[in-house]
């Protein structure tokens, strides 16, 4: 059976302040999460590019007074040559992730410019990538780690994946989210052919074809098989439990719950 850690984004409770979502993180019998830093999907981090490091030093004693390590940051924004402030950004994540003792910052697999031929762009990404992934490691000890498959953008159907996993440096690492896989019908037994071996961290959530926001136990993941080929690959690291549940505390509390019950008994299941 399946013997990686589960633990909890903030995702889940992204509609309360940080330290709420990780007292009830907390209250669930959980001691490590993963912070989300969305924008305002996540709101948790919208002066991320301002925070001084006395800032920083307040979040990560935030968390332990709650008693939660921060295991991972996820900060969705991926590179861009047309973004110029792209680079501060991830270097300001890098920065937050050192301050919380965090071992995964999680990007976004990034973008290609407008009339730039496909293969151009993913070296130029790859080139940034490589560079990004130094930093974080040299400098920080940090795992840099990549959103990839993710639905619309240049890694969501399989032989984009294929393709842009092909051109990626070989130090850098993948976040597989199994919803993304199931929002484009690619099998998931194939996209680990490509990703397996490269796995930091791992976000479960439920999904359909075309729709990745589907309540656990609602949509087509089967995690059970999921846990099965995570054992295959040998990967013994965390993974997320990130449903973006409702505005009200309860829902939230309800979704988070039943999150937990269903990827316990599914990876129950994957042992049979």
């Amino acid at each position: 059976m399946f013997q990686g850690k589960l633990i909890a984004a903030s995702m889940v409770f992204r509609h309360f302040p940080l330290r709420e979502a990780m007292k009830q993180v907390k209250a669930h019998g959980f001691d490590e999460m993963e912070v989300t830093v969305a924008g305002l999907f996540t709101p948790h981090f919208l002066h991320l590019h301002e925070m001084t490091e006395n800032e920083m030093k307040e979040k990560a004693a935030e968390a332990g007074s709650c008693g939660i390590h921060i295991h991972a940051l996820n900060i969705g924004a991926g590179f861009h040559p047309a973004n110029t402030t792209i680079r501060s950004y991830h270097l300001q994540a890098l920065r937050l992730a050192h301050a919380y003792n965090a071992e995964v910052v999680t990007l976004g697999c990034g973008g290609i410019q407008e009339g730039t031929d496909t293969i151009e762009g993913l070296k130029k990404i790859a080139s940034y990538l490589n560079e990004l992934s130094l930093i974080a490691w040299n400098e920080y000890g940090i795992r840099l780690s990549v959103e990839a498959p993710h639905r619309c953008t240049v890694s969501e159907k399989l032989e984009q994946i294929k393709t842009y996993w092909a051109y990626m440096p070989e130090r850098l690492l993948c976040t597989m989210d199994v919803a993304h896989i199931t929002f484009t019908g690619a099998p998931i037994e194939e996209v680990m052919q490509i990703v397996g071996n490269r796995l930091a961290h791992v976000h479960l959530r439920d999904a359909a074809l075309g729709n990745s926001m589907i309540p656990y136990g609602e949509g087509k993941v089967d995690f059970a098989n999921v846990f099965r080929l995570l054992e295959k690959y040998n990967y013994q690291g965390k993974c997320s439990l990130e449903f973006p549940a409702g505005e009200k505390m309860e829902d939230a509390i309800a979704a988070f719950e039943k999150g937990i019950q269903v990827l316990n008994e599914q990876r129950e299941a994957s042992a049979k």
